[in-house]
């Protein structure tokens, strides 16, 4: 995820190729092209966005690397799409708590129950019965 967010953000022929890419295929029904956003590891919020862009730009990426040969993003396989999927799910979960402890007026009674449900959430989903 890295090496294809920061293809795009070093090069602004890339960005460009990449535009006119997803015109041609029109993945979103708007036609509307996308860029990848840069994934910074100390930005909690930004591996979410880059991964559902990625997700939703996958089609076009895949074109991508069969149009420029010199791209490789060997990590365009079906099973690292359908990791994708899984993990953009759950960090739209977590992103939600970030960005509802990040406001400056929320709610104190709603904390517990919010962490509650976050807690039964990732438990149910990710933990294993032994922890």
């Amino acid at each position: 995820m890295k090496k294809i967010s920061s293809h795009f953000s070093k090069s602004v022929s890339s960005k460009e190729k990449f535009k006119n890419l997803q015109e041609r295929f029109f993945e979103d029904s708007t036609g509307k092209a996308y860029q990848i956003p840069k994934y910074f590891s100390t930005r909690w919020t930004s591996l979410f966005r880059a991964i559902h862009r990625i997700f939703n730009v996958w089609e076009s990426l895949e074109h991508c690397v069969v149009e420029n040969p010199d791209v490789d993003f060997e990590g365009l396989t079906e099973e690292n799409r359908v990791f994708l999927e899984l993990l953009r799910c759950l960090l739209d979960k977590l992103n939600g708590l970030v960005v509802y402890f990040e406001q400056e007026n929320f709610d104190y009674a709603y904390i517990i129950p919010k962490l509650q449900r976050t807690y039964k959430f990732w438990g149910q989903y990710i933990l294993k019965e032994e922890f």
